[in-house]
């Protein structure tokens, strides 16, 4: 079960970086030397399960890199930004929509500075 979920968490980064690839003419780059170029934002008031995916996807970000991913309310202004959680993606863009993904979809989104990765239920999100 822990490998099918850290092979899991692998490939929703890896296809995070391609995501964020595709949006800007400049590559997001995560991590580089062993040191995060990049923060997690979660809403102050997220439900448990989207605060649990935020501190996994900055475990795994970490077990990949070497960096160390902080997870913030806030997003960075000097910083690229990985947005987890619905509370949060509204933040990042009002265009953003859960709905019609039922309880185990979710959203991979790039933005010019990030990403956006969020369901339309905690565990979603988790997913």
């Amino acid at each position: 079960m822990a490998k099918s979920i850290s092979t899991l968490w692998q490939t929703i980064v890896t296809v995070m970086c391609l995501c964020a690839c595709t949006h800007a003419l400049e590559p997001m780059v995560l991590a580089g030397k062993g040191k995060a170029h990049a923060k997690i934002v979660v809403a102050s008031q997220a439900p448990e399960a989207e605060q649990y995916a935020a501190a996994e996807l900055a475990h795994f970000l970490n077990q990949m890199t070497g960096a160390s991913y902080e997870v913030t309310f806030q997003a960075p202004s000097d910083q690229a930004y990985l947005f987890v959680g619905k509370q949060a993606a509204r933040f990042a863009s009002d265009e953003i929509s859960t709905r019609g993904l039922g309880k185990d979809g979710f959203v991979i989104r790039s933005l010019e500075r990030g990403l956006v990765l969020t369901g339309d239920t905690g565990r979603g999100t988790l997913y």
